[in-house]
């Protein structure tokens, strides 16, 4: 005769079988979990490494070459232009904590150049401060050229996850330095965990449903006949709620394949932007400047035309509004320079100062004068007033002030035409010295900052929108420029998120003679299309 297994035994069966499967399924959830979180890590990670390549990309390798990597750099303005770079792009994105550079003895000691940190700060590391905590797993970033993130990295100051990118120098193809970014590794943890939540909540809500309905089942057994019939429809009622639940994750999985492979979309395209970028400001502006630099300095005696004809070639060079020659002036040269440049015009030319409002006046009594002489190209007069002094500005009093102390390039955002009511522009000022080291005074070149923008954006302004910045040591970003048209007096910097959950965003690093631009870049409604 057959044998049925007791009602008991049936029970255990089923139990465990309850059992296995529950415990299947709270595992595959926390395999899925832990595979999140592997993802999650190495986008940070590959993210992290890829901002420091931005960085190492902008960097100027002719400053780098000047530094010893002790004390004396403190004196260098080299130094002092990097520091404040360095100063300024600090903290641009969320969790991240310095920004560095570092160097390596041919003794194989890892040391700083600089660092993000304010002058005298207590976290401060001065140059040539030796690194003893290097993480060996950084070294082939000198001995290979070759760029690495790791972490968690625990030093005097913290725990950390780095990224350092070889900054190499044409001359030699060896890394002259590199470029460090760390990340406070318990806002990397935090991220990561953040990436298990979705895989353990389904897993959870999954081995729940199926915990309920065998509950629900086998409580049927043993109601009665009445309260049973409401009952009748649990496993429909059951697999309905699995169907919807396994059609979210679903959903939500590939959901989440669309948001990877638009990212990935989004940071190829960022990338050329950023070299585009990278091309019209320092090649293309920056190689003007020193070619109007030179230009003037191998001329014993330069006239309107000839400047004309050598500035007309920058119509070129895209975004390039204007050029300008300014020289030195002494007080007792002045009645002599405005004859002579009136000569030149055909009418009466005079050094002007220009107020608040726009208008000029004659320059007040001082010891030496830095008058627009020659600008290219030939603008109206209402637009640009030649003989003023553009000194009297604060803005360009300070640029062309460092610039001839210095003795480099340099860039800032001033007005122009110079007058408080103009709108900026990003200027590039060369001092031009004669024998004996005097000063004789600027080639000038200006830019339009909404110009850049379009003319690096090129038709592609309904894929991507970009935001021109400029950061300071000190004080708040000031908006250059926005590719949407949107009113730069309402635009707030939000520092990037370094999160594969965080919005569509690259933040293209600009470091320019002495300047620190930020290009803001997102995704256009067009690249959603």
């Amino acid at each position: 005769m057959k044998q049925f297994p007791r009602t008991a035994d049936r029970k255990r069966n089923f139990q465990g079988l309850l059992m296995i499967t529950l415990i299947a399924v709270l595992a595959a959830g926390v395999f899925a979990g832990w595979m999140s979180m592997r993802e999650e890590d190495g986008y940070m990670r590959s993210e992290i490494l890829r901002q420091a390549r931005l960085f190492a990309e902008t960097v100027n390798i002719g400053g780098i070459r000047t530094l010893k990597g002790d004390a004396t750099d403190l004196s260098r303005p080299e130094y002092r232009r990097l520091k404040d770079q360095f100063t300024a792009a600090a903290g641009i994105f969320r969790g991240s904590r310095f920004l560095y550079l570092i160097g390596r003895r041919p003794g194989g000691d890892v040391f700083f150049y600089l660092d993000s940190e304010r002058p005298g700060s207590e976290d401060e590391s001065p140059p040539g401060q030796v690194y003893p905590e290097s993480d060996p797993r950084f070294l082939p970033v000198f001995e290979e050229n070759r760029p690495v993130a790791t972490g968690p990295v625990s030093d005097r100051w913290g725990t950390w996850i780095s990224a350092w990118y070889p900054v190499v120098d044409p001359a030699s193809g060896a890394a002259a330095a590199a470029i460090g970014i760390d990340f406070d590794a318990e806002y990397r943890r935090q991220a990561v965990r953040e990436a298990a939540i979705l895989p353990n909540i389904v897993a959870a809500l999954l081995a729940a449903m199926i915990y309920a309905g065998f509950i629900t089942i086998k409580g049927r057994e043993t109601m009665e006949e009445d309260t049973k019939l409401g009952f009748r429809h649990a496993e429909a009622v059951l697999v309905l709620y699995l169907g919807i639940l396994v059609s979210l994750v679903t959903a939500q999985f590939m959901h989440g394949q669309d948001l990877k492979r638009q990212r990935e979309s989004f940071e190829s395209l960022s990338d050329a932007y950023s070299t585009e970028l990278n091309i019209r400001i320092h090649r293309v502006f920056g190689q003007s400047l020193r070619a109007l630099g030179g230009f003037i300095e191998a001329s014993d005696l330069i006239t309107r035309d000839e400047f004309h004809v050598f500035a007309g070639y920058f119509s070129n060079a895209p975004g390039v509004e204007s050029a300008l020659w300014i020289p030195a002036v002494s007080r007792k040269d002045r009645i002599s320079f405005e004859k002579s440049a009136g000569s030149e015009y055909g009418r009466k030319f005079f050094i002007s100062d220009s107020d608040r409002e726009g208008g000029v006046s004659p320059a007040g009594d001082r010891l030496t004068y830095y008058p627009i002489l020659y600008s290219w190209p030939d603008v109206p007069e209402k637009s640009i007033v030649l003989g003023i002094d553009p000194s009297s500005d604060t803005a360009w009093k300070e640029a062309m002030t460092k610039a001839a102390e210095s003795g480099l390039e340099t860039a800032a955002v001033v007005p122009f035409p110079p007058s408080a009511s103009s709108s900026p522009r990003i200027a590039a000022f060369r001092p031009v010295f004669g024998g004996g080291g005097t000063l004789e005074g600027y080639a000038v070149l200006t830019l339009r900052p909404d110009f850049l923008v379009n003319t690096v954006l090129d038709g592609g302004q309904g894929l991507i929108s970009m935001r021109l910045w400029r950061f300071m040591p000190d004080g708040e970003p000031q908006m250059l420029a926005d590719s949407s048209l949107s009113d730069l007096g309402e635009a707030h910097f939000a520092r990037k998120e370094i999160s594969s959950g965080g919005d569509l965003c690259c933040i293209l690093p600009v470091l320019f003679l002495g300047e620190t631009f930020i290009a803001e870049v997102h995704p256009g409604d067009g690249f959603y299309t």
